[in-house]
């Protein structure tokens, strides 16, 4: 029986940050990345811990401009404008999720598309759908990305997105329209969608709900790709310095990872590749200038 292969983000992010340390090394100016965190929870401080983990391994210098939960969103459109206005600053990213009076593409449409780190500005989204994108949203890039270090084949593969987010599900399927693949998007609203993703070569999972994706509904062959990432209600972890719920992902990997050729983990799949992916983006900004 052939061994499930375990598309590990890790790996592939240590492969490409020894190539990016060596592209940023050899910039005339050293990239600065602004981190916009509004009333951040503990996940989120994680994460951005992660980041300027990474930023200081590359020679990248990270500063986090820390806003109130109760802040409104003119308060923080007035702080990412100062940021877009700053010629000192390469990239911006807003951390998500926001405080839920915030609506997150009102308050990305504010980030200046030649500073947007994350791919998120709307108008960096409408260059993705038109085929020529100036900067691919982190997380899709990690998608696309981890993909090519495991060598699957993309173009003329079926490919189930699951998930239709702006911030996810939709640049993630006009990526891998790009590369040739068919791409079908499903929802919650989607008819059938156990016998789409057993006819599709590749599953993309974005859809937040942990553990709900069975292994009934894959078979040999299939590789799967899991975005989602939520808290268990199992026990408790200790990470990067506070504690947080067991993350899982949209997919039963135990179960599934017995059947399918190839499955990302999470945690440890798709997040350290959009970490990497970010900063490539950042790359590319400063390299733009």
């Amino acid at each position: 029986m052939k061994r499930t292969l375990i598309l590990d983000g890790k790996v592939a992010a240590s492969v490409k940050e020894r190539m990016l340390r060596e592209r940023i090394a050899g910039l005339s100016v050293p990239p600065s990345l602004a981190i916009v965190c509004v009333g951040g929870d503990e996940r989120s401080l994680a994460y951005i811990r992660r980041k300027k983990k990474m930023a200081e391994r590359i020679g990248v210098s990270v500063l986090v401009h820390e806003q109130s939960a109760s802040a409104t969103p003119r308060e923080v459109k007035s702080l990412i404008s100062q940021l877009n206005a700053d010629p000192k600053i390469t990239g911006i990213i807003v951390q998500l999720p926001l405080p839920k009076h915030l609506e997150p593409l009102d308050i990305l449409s504010a980030v200046d598309p030649r500073k947007d780190a994350d791919g998120l500005a709307p108008k960096n989204f409408v260059a993705l759908i038109s085929g020529k994108p100036n900067i691919i949203p982190a997380t899709t890039r990690g998608v696309i990305s981890l993909l090519k270090h495991y060598k699957i084949e993309i173009a003329g593969k079926r490919v189930a997105v699951l998930g239709r987010s702006m911030l996810v599900g939709k640049p993630t399927a006009l990526a891998l329209l790009a590369e040739d693949a068919t791409v079908t998007i499903c929802h919650s609203k989607t008819a059938d969608l156990a016998n789409i993703i057993r006819e599709s070569d590749i599953v993309v999972s974005a859809i937040g709900k942990p553990r709900f994706l069975k292994a009934d509904l894959f078979h040999a062959g299939q590789i799967v790709v899991d975005v989602g990432i939520s808290a268990s209600p199992a026990d408790f972890l200790e990470e990067d310095g506070g504690s947080s719920k067991k993350l899982v992902g949209d997919v039963d990997f135990e179960e599934v990872s017995k059947i399918v050729a190839a499955i990302s983990p999470v945690p440890g799949g798709v997040g350290p590749m959009t970490v990497i992916s970010l900063f490539e983006n950042l790359a590319d900004l400063a390299e733009s200038k």
